[in-house]
């Protein structure tokens, strides 16, 4: 009777010790992990970085990255007590660079910035506090909404 006992007892242990280990590998498995937002589309654009000139001080140059008709040039960088995967929405390219293929450097829209005021540039290689966000030229004098996890870093054009 008492091996009996014992065998239900370790038998109830080993069901046990599974399930921990399935709930473990399921809750792993889910929330939608990091890589599937930082993941390019099937249709990615392809960016080229191109140059923007502050109208008002000559010689005070900016990278400059056009998309649907607007220009983004540097604003800021990742704060990083609040940046993580979930200020992304979802990826839209690539920055080509000039000598090659290289899809590591990619932009993407954010969840808070539905205007699309914002966009961050981030390269997979990286740690995410790494990233960059380019503000759209045309938000220049006007009063948006900034997310809190973007520091600015107060480039002359935006003083």
């Amino acid at each position: 009777m008492r091996k009996i006992k014992e065998y239900n007892r370790i038998t109830w242990l080993f069901h046990l010790g599974f399930l921990f280990l399935l709930c473990l590998s399921l809750l792993a498995g889910c929330g939608g992990s990091k890589s599937d937002k930082l993941d390019l589309p099937g249709k990615a654009v392809r960016f080229k970085t191109g140059s923007y000139q502050n109208p008002d001080k000559p010689g005070d140059k900016y990278e400059a990255i056009s998309y649907k008709d607007r220009v983004y040039i540097p604003y800021g960088s990742a704060n990083n007590d609040e940046m993580d995967d979930r200020v992304i929405d979802r990826c839209i390219g690539y920055i080509s660079s000039g000598s090659g293929e290289d899809k590591d450097r990619r932009v993407y829209t954010l969840v808070e910035d539905r205007k699309m005021n914002y966009i961050m540039i981030y390269d997979v290689n990286e740690d995410l506090d790494q990233a960059a966000f380019y503000r759209c030229t045309d938000t220049r004098g006007r009063k948006i909404e900034t997310p809190g996890y973007i520091d600015a870093v107060h480039y002359d054009y935006w003083e």
